[in-house]
């Protein structure tokens, strides 16, 4: 059952949203010495992660880790 506030997602949407889940719930797992190596094999280097405030635009990988992941992670 489809309706305008949950429209139907295509299997691509689906296995996208799948994989970017999986990535991050290693992202907010992973030991901290093994994070910056995940981190830039899953994330491009020019990233630009807009988010919403308080955390706001974040440019590149280092900015992503610093601003979004290890904040959350230390707050799970």
């Amino acid at each position: 059952m489809s309706d305008l506030a949950h429209p139907p997602q295509s299997d691509a949407a689906l296995d996208a949203r799948a994989t970017l889940h999986t990535f991050l719930a290693k992202l907010i797992t992973a030991p901290e010495a093994e994070l910056e190596t995940l981190a830039t094999q899953g994330v491009a280097a020019d990233v630009v992660l807009d988010v919403s405030a308080p955390v706001g635009s974040l440019h590149g990988v280092a900015a992503v880790l610093d601003g979004l992941i290890r904040p959350l992670r230390a707050a799970l």
